[in-house]
């Protein structure tokens, strides 16, 4: 890496936050891209910066709607690639369309295959996202790609304990055991997951079966994302109706959508940590927004170097 790095906070949702806890991170000061929106619709982009030998960083986060966020991301860098920038790395903390990741049902597309070979036909040398549905998903982006894995530094910044012989981490669903053994490890606790079965058609959810003992345990729940909260509240209920005595849960990747923590909170769940990848509001007592900047700058970091 030559010089110090052009960080440059493109006009998507939520963005601004992580662009500015990056550049306090890395010691540099923040370049903001502008947007509006022509009569037809479509989007318009400007970044004006002075070129210099340092590569450049846009910060990119894609929340809803996810398509526009997307497109933003690709024009923010193809700006800077236009006044001379060819070194230019991506920090899309989520990204979008990352969770159709195969084809489920007959006719359907691969759609983070999709967006990452579109970010890579605009000039994008390397790519930081965080806790990607599947990991390897990125071998679909040509460049350097970075999967920051954020769910043992929540646990250890929010306010639950994950304390040998009393707690258990558990993924709701069979994919992510990985991620459930992963943070145990990391923590020192014991895990195990629940099997989910999910229609393709109806979106229904259901769980079968469960491969863990929870009676008289706190059990924490550990996710890459939620959305609607159907599979965390269903996953919780079951869980205290098996004997667990408090269910909390951490998640990467908190969508925020109106009813949400209501939904959680009848199911039985004590609290919610998750990062601030996207744009939301904590409430006391029950969610609790955890701040990723510190992560993102080393993995940045790292990815600079190359």
């Amino acid at each position: 890496m030559s010089g110090e790095p052009l960080l440059v906070v493109a006009p998507t949702p939520g963005s601004g936050e992580l662009g500015e806890g990056l550049a306090r991170e890395l010691g540099v000061e923040p370049v903001y891209g502008e947007f509006k929106e022509f009569p037809d619709g479509e989007e318009y982009v400007r970044v004006r910066v002075d070129s210099g030998g340092g590569p450049a960083v846009v910060v990119a986060t894609m929340s809803r709607p996810q398509s526009r966020s997307l497109l933003v991301a690709m024009l923010t860098v193809d700006a800077l690639r236009e006044q001379g920038m060819n070194e230019v790395y991506l920090v899309a903390p989520y990204l979008a369309y990352a969770r159709q990741d195969r084809v489920f049902l007959p006719g359907e597309p691969v759609s983070v295959r999709v967006a990452l070979q579109a970010l890579a036909s605009t000039g994008v040398r390397g790519l930081l996202v965080v806790e990607l549905h599947r990991a390897d998903s990125l071998s679909w982006f040509p460049g350097d790609g970075v999967n920051v894995r954020p769910l043992p530094f929540i646990l250890r910044r929010s306010g639950f304990k994950c304390r040998r012989g009393e707690t258990v981490i558990v993924s709701p669903d069979l994919g992510g055991r990985q991620r459930a053994e992963l943070v145990a490890r990391r923590l020192g606790c014991e895990w195990g997951y629940l099997v989910k079965k999910r229609d393709r058609v109806t979106g229904e959810v259901r769980i079968e079966a469960a491969d863990v003992d929870v009676e008289g345990m706190d059990v924490i729940i550990v996710d890459d994302i939620v959305s609607t909260g159907g599979t965390l509240a269903l996953a919780a209920s079951q869980l205290l109706e098996r004997g667990a005595r408090r269910v909390y849960a951490v998640a990467a990747h908190y969508l925020g959508l109106p009813g949400v923590d209501g939904k959680l909170r009848r199911a039985g769940l004590s609290g919610l940590a998750a990062g601030n990848t996207l744009p939301w509001n904590p409430q006391a007592g029950f969610l609790e927004r955890v701040d990723l900047s510190p992560l993102m700058a080393e993995a940045l970091k790292g990815l600079l170097r190359g």
